[in-house]
């Protein structure tokens, strides 16, 4: 039963300071993460803007030379660039502490191995097992690690803004940073390759006054103004620690990451047969585009851990997206990176405008909603979800993959699932049409409070 404890979620480890997360556990699990990688070699650690995330940072630094390993110690920076930092570099491995796209009162731990990708499922087990049984490593005194501070922030802006993208110069861009740790970084590199910037929310604030860290269709509304008042030709917000991309067209039309996501999926598939990775909630659009160019479409379970242990597996993956805004080209980095989208999102645009080249696609209507829960009634609401669809909609299939999602005879699909990083359960649904897709979501909201409060 002591096993069955979790610490990680969707994508790391993540809570309120001294509640959730608290310094022990911070160093523990950094410890028994320097156990993991051989307690030898060297691991870069940054942070993000909130001021919890420094607290936290200090007590990863200690497990991690407690456990006989260096500290690079790389301070406030984009998610990003710590991967490029960890990669390049060949470093052991990486920490990040950052609250990504919660709410600012929320920060976490994420993991990378050297290849820039997040640690995989069995070795976040092996890492809780570790945790809950006390099993690690401290080195005595004349083995301890030790720490020195690098400028992983200088490396990043040079080498971004020496990649190979040209003819981009006659673009005008709004960027949304969103007050997060892209904040002025993002701007000066995508300037140095003559694109015109407006930048808005682009100074550091911890608190995320302006808007919410995550970058989402309902709080991006200022971007979509400026997008038009300036006459622009692309807008881009990004979440709190620089990884993802949401886009708005030059009409101020924000669009979510399913659609851009295929967008650079199909381009990929242009240039060079492969498969595509995707997770389980994203739109029936990649299937229409993985149709078309012939292509495999990987499905997976949603988070950054999964999509990447099927791009490692996966040799001939050439893209993976998540709908939250997250892309990832595997033979650039493992990760998503918001400046690497946004460039690559200006040598698509040399085609033609955002809005014609995704007209170019069927349309599918996606709707996502989502209900408070507490972690500790999460699992029995979902025990009693499956039971409750089948019974409301009479499926053509139903796939536990990730949650429980439902296939309607027309096509149509219904996804409800427990959010791994926040205390929510999400409720997806897509169909042709909007009316369709409001409604199934409407009646997967009523099954899903029903649920809750029986639980």
């Amino acid at each position: 039963m002591l096993l069955q404890r979790r610490l990680f979620g969707t994508s790391g480890i993540r809570g309120l300071v001294n509640k959730q997360l608290t310094p022990e556990l911070a160093c523990r699990i950094s410890l028994i993460f320097a156990h993991m990688l051989g307690n030898e070699g060297e691991i870069a650690v940054a942070r993000d803007i909130r001021n919890q995330s420094e607290l936290i940072m200090h007590s990863v630094i200690s497990g991690i030379v407690a456990g006989g390993m260096t500290v690079l110690d790389l301070g406030i920076l984009p998610t990003p660039a710590l991967l490029h930092f960890v990669r390049d570099y060949k470093l052991k491995g990486g920490v990040m502490v950052t609250g990504s796209h919660s709410l600012p009162a929320i920060t976490g731990l994420l993991f990378f191995k050297g290849d820039g990708g997040e640690i995989d499922e069995n070795d976040e087990e092996l890492m809780e097992k570790n945790y809950f049984l006390h099993r690690f490593t401290r080195m005595p005194f004349n083995r301890l690690g030790k720490v020195q501070k690098e400028d992983a922030l200088s490396y990043y802006i040079h080498k971004m803004s020496s990649l190979n993208f040209r003819g981009i110069d006659s673009f005008r861009v709004v960027l949304d940073p969103g007050n997060g740790s892209m904040s002025s970084v993002a701007r000066g590199i995508v300037e140095s390759y003559g694109v015109r910037i407006h930048a808005i929310n682009d100074t550091y604030d911890p608190m995320f006054k302006a808007r919410s860290p995550y970058p989402r269709r309902d709080n991006l509304q200022s971007l979509a103004r400026e997008v038009k008042n300036t006459g622009s030709d692309l807008g881009v917000a990004s979440d709190g620690d620089g990884d993802r991309a949401i886009f708005s067209t030059a009409t101020g039309s924000i669009l979510w990451g399913d659609i851009t996501g295929s967008l650079f999926a199909d381009k990929e598939l242009q240039k060079r047969n492969g498969s595509i990775v995707a997770p389980i909630n994203s739109s029936r659009l990649i299937e229409y585009i993985c149709a078309k160019r012939n292509a495999r479409l990987i499905s997976t379970k949603v988070g950054p851990p999964a999509i990447v242990s099927a791009l490692r597996e996966h040799k001939d993956a050439v893209f993976a997206f998540e709908e939250t805004g997250k892309n990832i080209w595997p033979g650039f980095l493992l990760y998503g990176d918001y400046v690497y989208s946004t460039l690559m999102m200006l040598s698509i645009l040399r085609e033609g405008s955002l809005e014609q080249l995704t007209r170019l696609y069927p349309r599918f209507y996606l709707e996502k909603r989502m209900v408070r829960c507490t972690e500790e009634k999460k699992m029995q609401v979902m025990q009693r979800i499956k039971g409750m669809i089948e019974q409301e909609f009479e499926p053509s299939e139903v796939i536990t993959l990730d949650g429980i999602k439902a296939y309607m005879n027309d096509g149509s699909w219904l996804l409800i699932r427990p959010s791994g990083t926040e205390p929510f359960i999400r409720c997806y649904s897509e169909a042709k049409s909007r009316i369709l897709s409001v409604r199934l979501a409407r009646k997967g909201l009523e099954i899903l409070k029903k649920a809750i409060a029986s639980a």
